[in-house]
């Protein structure tokens, strides 16, 4: 008690800030560090401390050649790609005075090397501002040019070289590809660093850009900047770094405490010291620990401020620094906080019966006064706990770590009159919206803007039923409701005689809910932050099978295409000698490519500012901004030489291999004017053999390559069999053609393929996608699964969506002592398919597979529908009694696309227009690698988009049947009130 007493003046502090100063932090000076310690209380008596450790980079070498890797695909499209070519244009002034050289590749479907390694600022910033965005996204050929780049790169001891990899979405094109392509670069590049740079796409790293990278950033449009620099240098190792912290074992303990984690290094446990070994730590890293520190026994539940520590070392040696700095600076943890009652006091009357306040520890059970205070002409409803507080029921909750205020709600005491003046009985709310109701539907058109058709209306399916279903429609002004301390908006009435509603935000100080924007919504966030499995539509999932592609039309470079920007004043000559690995040219003349480039066909250029180099190229064309080269190396010294393969038809040797017929040998030197002989001829794929096992025709070229198809004679099912270790294809069609070609016959219903042309292998591919371009798009099946049992694993309810865990916490936290007066309604995620791939093996798919909401709301515009097809799967409910699937904790969920289409669904004109884009529980489609949504868009029509994007939350609940209100005209200043608000 003596401790307790000698600290009452003592202000907790959750969080301290030190500073390196032999290495000065505040000056940013290279080595340096801090270290931020915060505390916080997770149960009662034991305490949490995270240390998190940021050091300031000091470069590894003098100098640093970057290889930036920009991703160009058809996402980077408008305002991405501006900020990027800015921010990267402003890397480049800062770091080429330094004596840095960069060099730039692009990649979208396929990728190129813009230019090599240079330090002419001007030809590097003509290079980023010509950048455009298209296509798809390619890793796997980034980092093939990468190798490129590096195969002529002289390593030198005081030079050091980083891949900065930038893009904004995963790999759609040769993908798992790029991860064997990085391994190799890892191992044939052992000074090589390569840092990812996550754009524009989302919080977390995804696993697709670990898996390629050794360092991740997460940038967005407004931090890029500083990304860019972090990603594009090396930093130097600490020699030794170990921090340690000193336990203040008056008030804390580190008994029986073995579990300290750390995002790197090792941590130890002596005495009550915690030593965190970082030794070998890159500068420039940020790193984190942390560990759990017990209460000593006699001070639990006593009531106090106690510090945490008696100080923290940090001893560390980098470059000529070697030094140990010390600080007392420690976290204060306060256990006694206040619960107070709070009277709220109406105007006009004085309060009386109030509860005094108490003290009580961090994580003590709460339970809440039952003592019920008078004031004289109103009526007590309830103590209502202002604070953000776990509850662990009604009347209790878990003390948090601060004051408390439990404020009083109190009801004026009055009667409820009709127009007249004359005291009425209150109306249940769906008799209400029943009276109002304009009749049957059979004219209203849901496949236009809804001019006339404003006011409530009854399904017509609906008319017999014992309760009929009714809704609003249109510029709606009289369906607000006051209910659990929110506005909400009514939309129809449930075939159980429920009233569903929609969350409309916090009511004003006089119960008015005038709410739009943002102010209408609980939050916003992504439905499922993952979108490349159709699991992700699900309001809850199962096991995620996702996308993958096959490009069945690779392309082969018979020449390089490079871009030379209009500065560009390398040295060209007319011949070249080799010597000892390296190329010279001879009579060289240092020429500006804009003013030269149509003379200087048949030169040697080693595409810079030199004469000397390992690799060398010859100019078999030109353009304005382009170079047509075919690339010298390992000693060939003649152009001529180099050839190229093709034949007219192909002859099946019946071993396996095939051979060539009306054989053409071709200089690769001609190709360039004579490339469009060549379509439709065959090759194998080292471009020199006439006999190969597999044998491509050449489906298209250009002047400086030609695509081939690769699945010439792949075999495909319309179903499978399984015999215990393997898939066997059935009912198959061979394909003598190429993929564009046999495309529409496939998607008939051969969509199962082995991507072989055997038809049998131990997983086999179902194809999801028939798409009018080059690639298989599909999923990989396994163990005997064919597509059904696929589908029904992933759209099994084990697993929540994230839209779900925000809605069912804000429901917990607001809503539980409400949901007596809620019904268990059906909240439809509709997962079932109309049309597609995915609608089943015998189904003549189309581009996409389509959801049936996609049909009943969007192609056709049939009448929307309340009634969910499949309420054992996809029908929410926390019981089965109502038919749905028992899954929810919570009687809480969205609205449907349907339901958006009853209400509007069209422009402004419908009373759920927020100005916000806003959730449905309703998927839309599948296409080749994304997975799309229903939403209500900012300009309030209903739309589709992924289900990765970050759109507004706005819960639904349904009144139980017989819910009645007690004031209010339904009006936003003057709501229906429900129950006791």
């Amino acid at each position: 008690m003596f401790m307790f007493n000698s600290f009452a003046a003592i202000e907790p502090v959750s969080s301290v800030v030190v500073k390196s100063t032999t290495l000065d932090y505040s000056q940013k000076e290279e080595g340096s560090w801090k270290y931020t310690k915060t505390a916080k209380w997770i149960s009662k008596g034991k305490a949490r401390i995270n240390i998190k450790l940021e050091t300031i980079e000091k470069p590894r070498a003098d100098y640093t050649d970057v290889i930036l890797v920009l991703d160009t695909s058809g996402s980077m499209l408008g305002d991405k790609l501006t900020q990027v070519q800015s921010d990267v244009n402003e890397l480049i002034n800062d770091t080429i005075p330094k004596g840095n050289k960069i060099s730039i590749v692009t990649f979208s479907d396929d990728a190129s090397v813009i230019t090599d390694f240079t330090s002419d600022t001007a030809l590097l910033q003509e290079s980023i501002n010509s950048l455009v965005a298209s296509g798809e996204t390619n890793y796997y050929q980034a980092l093939v040019k990468v190798d490129d780049v590096l195969s002529t790169y002289a390593k030198k001891s005081n030079r050091d070289c980083v891949v900065l990899f930038l893009t904004d979405g995963l790999p759609t094109v040769d993908t798992p590809n790029e991860i064997g392509q990085y391994k190799y670069l890892k191992s044939k590049y052992n000074y090589l660093d390569i840092n990812g740079i996550q754009y524009e796409l989302g919080d977390e790293v995804l696993d697709g850009i670990k898996n390629i990278t050794d360092t991740q950033y997460i940038a967005n449009m407004e931090s890029l900047n500083e990304f860019l620099y972090q990603a594009s240098i090396t930093s130097a190792n600490y020699d030794n770094l170990i921090l340690t912290d000193y336990v203040d074992t008056n008030y804390f303990n580190l008994n029986n405490v073995t579990n300290v984690n750390t995002t790197i290094g090792k941590a130890t446990i002596i005495d009550n010291r915690v030593i965190w070994n970082l030794s070998g730590l890159k500068s420039s890293s940020l790193v984190e620990l942390t560990i759990d520190i017990n209460l000593n026994n006699n001070l639990i539940g006593v009531g106090g401020v106690y510090p945490t520590h008696t100080k923290t070392d940090v001893s560390y040696k980098i470059g000529s620094i070697n030094t140990t700095e010390s600080s007392t600076e420690t976290t204060i943890l306060k256990d006694n906080y206040v619960v107070t009652y709070d009277a709220n006091t109406p105007t006009g009357c004085v309060v009386s019966g109030v509860p005094s306040s108490k003290t009580y520890s961090v994580f003590d059970n709460v339970k809440i006064e039952d003592t019920v205070p008078t004031c004289t002409g109103y009526q007590f409803k309830e103590w209502k706990v202002t604070t953000n507080v776990e509850k662990l029921s009604n009347d209790s909750f878990i003390m948090p770590t601060s004051n408390v205020t439990i404020k009083a709600t109190w009801k004026k005491v009055g009667l409820v009159k009709s127009m007249d003046g004359k005291i009425s009985k209150v109306q249940t709310l769906y008799k209400l919206i029943a009276d109002g109701s304009r009749g049957l539907d059979t004219d209203v058109n849901f496949s236009s803007k809804i001019d006339a058709h404003s006011g409530i209306y009854t399904i017509v399916s609906t008319k017999n039923d014992k309760y009929p279903v009714h809704y609003y429609r249109g510029n709606i002004s009289n369906n607000n409701v006051l209910f659990a301390g929110f506005c909400w908006k009514m939309v129809r009435t449930t075939s159980t005689g429920g009233v569903k509603l929609i969350y409309n935000g916090v009511y004003d100080e006089v119960n008015k809910c005038n709410n739009t924007g943002i102010a209408s919504q609980i939050g916003t966030s992504a439905f499922n932050s993952n979108y490349t499995s159709p699991a992700d539509v699900g309001y809850m999932y199962g096991e995620r099978y996702t996308y993958a592609n096959y490009n069945t039309a690779p392309t082969i470079k018979v020449l390089n295409m490079y871009y030379t920007g209009s500065s560009a004043n390398y040295y060209y000559g007319n011949s070249i000698s080799y010597s000892n690995g390296t190329y010279t040219l001879l009579n060289a003349t240092q020429k500006s490519w804009s003013d030269n480039y149509t003379s200087l066909i048949g030169y040697y250029t080693c595409r810079k500012t030199s004469t000397t180099c390992s690799t060398v190229y010859y100019i078999v064309g030109s353009e304005s901004y382009y170079q047509y080269l075919l690339s010298l190396s390992g000693g060939v010294t003649d152009p001529s030489s180099l050839i190229i393969v093709l034949g007219k038809g192909i002859t099946d040797n019946s071993d396996g291999t095939y051979s060539l017929t009306g054989i053409v040998t071709l200089k690769k030197t001609d190709w360039y004017t004579n490339y469009t002989t060549y379509k439709n001829y065959y090759i194998c794929k080292d471009l020199t053999s006439t006999t190969c096992g597999e044998i491509y025709p050449v489906t298209s070229t250009s002047n400086y390559q030609l695509l081939y198809d690769r699945t010439f004679n792949y075999v495909y099912g319309n179903d499978v069999s399984w015999d215990g270790l393997k898939y066997i294809l059935t009912d198959t069609f061979t394909s003598n053609n190429s993929w564009s070609t046999d495309r529409t016959t496939l998607a008939k219903k051969y969509h199962y393929t082995c991507l072989n042309t055997t038809g049998e292998c131990d997983k086999v591919y179902y194809i999801h996608y028939f798409g009018g371009d080059s690639y298989i798009y599909y999923l990989t099946l396994s163990s005997g699964k064919d597509i059904e049992m696929s589908k029904d694993e992933m759209f099994t309810n084990t697993n929540s969506s994230e839209i779900k865990q925000i809605i069912d916490d804000w429901y917990s936290t607001n809503m539980t002592s409400y949901t007596e007066k809620l019904e268990d309604t059906i909240w439809c995620n509709d997962r079932n398919f109309y049309e597609g791939s995915l609608s089943g093996k015998d189904i003549n798919a189309d581009d996409s597979s389509e959801f049936s909401a996609y049909d009943r709301n969007w192609t056709s515009h049939n009448y929307p529908s309340v009634i969910c097809s499949n309420e054992k799967r996809d029908g929410f409910t926390v019981s089965t009694v109502s038919g749905g699937n028992g899954t929810l904790i919570y009687p809480v969920g969205l609205l449907t696309a349907d339901e958006i289409r009853l209400a509007g669904g069209y422009g402004k004109s419908h009373y759920l227009y927020t100005g916000q884009n806003f959730w449905t529980l309703s998927p839309s489609y599948i296409s080749n690698s994304a997975t799309g949504f229903f939403h209500v868009s900012s300009g309030g029509e209903l739309t589709s988009n992924s289900v990765s994007n970050g759109y507004a939350i706005r819960p639904s609940v349904s009144l139980a049947k017989g819910t009645r209100y007690t004031d209010g005209d339904g009006t936003a200043d003057n709501p229906y009130v429900i129950g006791d608000e």
